[in-house]
């Protein structure tokens, strides 16, 4: 079992609202049930914890990070590459391109999908 805790400089997935599938980082702790948040997409904001996820990727700090700290941990650091590379950034950005389909693309694509899994049961009951 992993030990990921919230902590000053953990990288989190912003899991619901204005700013959902982008990546922050955790710059403050308001409680034990509010963190704030910043990232090179997201701007700093103050989100309960259960509206993020978060990742095993972290920023060594021990005191609040400031908004240059996180703009330079990001860029040296590359946490949305590294992110990007996981399975959460996989399924991320597989829904988002899903998302970016027009209503057409979506029906041809399901209409695609049910035929290979005709195709596979045919093979399959062989």
């Amino acid at each position: 079992m992993s030990k990921i805790f919230v902590q000053y400089g953990r990288v989190v997935m912003v899991d619901a609202g204005e700013f959902k599938s982008k990546v922050a980082m955790i710059t403050d702790i308001v409680d034990y049930k509010t963190i704030q948040i910043e990232g090179p997409e997201v701007k700093r904001h103050i989100c309960p914890i259960k509206r993020v996820v978060l990742t095993e990727f972290v920023h060594s700090t021990e005191t609040p990070v400031t908004s240059a700290d996180c703009k330079k941990a990001f860029n040296a650091e590359k946490f949305v590459e590294k992110f990007a590379a996981t399975q959460k950034g996989k399924e991320v950005a597989l829904e988002n391109k899903y998302n970016a389909l027009s209503e057409v693309e979506k029906i041809k694509l399901n209409i695609m999908k049910k035929q290979r899994a005709r195709m596979i049961a045919k093979v399959a009951c062989k």
